[in-house]
């Protein structure tokens, strides 16, 4: 799930924190 970590926190910095906790 590091692909999604990595995209969220390109697409969506401001969801970093969201993006990783899925991740």
């Amino acid at each position: 799930m590091q692909k999604e970590g990595v995209y969220g926190n390109v697409s969506f910095p401001k969801k970093r924190g969201v993006a990783f906790s899925l991740g």
